[in-house]
């Protein structure tokens, strides 16, 4: 797996003293963050085949862009229909490049993943994380997975 980290500047600037900032806030500095463990997490939910550890990973306001999914799904009801089905074929994923951003409170999991089906289909794309601190805590705001467009665009 090919891993890279880099913390952004703007991503480190501290807020204002006694702004808010997500779950946070003036000074009070989040709990530190390994998205490598947090991704671990919820693919572990996933193994799980249980809804709502699955979307126990996520804030009760994240986006989800799925892969495999026409629409949006935005908070915990909506999430949880989406993975009733995904879940279904019994998903196991593998990050095979990542890039990491980390800030104050703020992390970017990005790259490429692959999943392995129950039934032997594997599918490979790209995704990206955003985790921010809720009540002490990291969670998924947003999650967006797609296709590589190789897989459509064979010449």
């Amino acid at each position: 797996m090919t891993s890279r980290v880099t913390t952004s500047a703007s991503m480190q600037s501290r807020a204002p003293r006694g702004a808010v900032t997500g779950a946070y806030v003036g000074n009070t500095t989040p709990p530190p963050v390994d998205v490598d463990v947090l991704f671990k997490r919820w693919d572990a939910a996933l193994h799980t085949r249980n809804v709502d550890a699955v979307v126990a990973c996520y804030s009760h306001d994240a986006v989800l862009l799925p892969t495999v999914a026409d629409e949006p799904h935005v908070g915990h009801s909506s999430i949880a229909e989406y993975f009733k089905h995904f879940l279904a074929g019994s998903p196991r994923g593998t990050v095979t490049e990542r890039h990491v951003q980390v800030g104050w409170d703020m992390a970017v999991d990005m790259g490429t993943y692959s999943f392995r089906f129950a039934d032997g289909r594997n599918v490979t794309a790209r995704y990206t994380f955003v985790y921010r601190p809720r009540a002490g805590e990291w969670l998924i705001t947003h999650h967006h997975s797609s296709v590589l467009p190789e897989q459509f665009c064979k010449v």
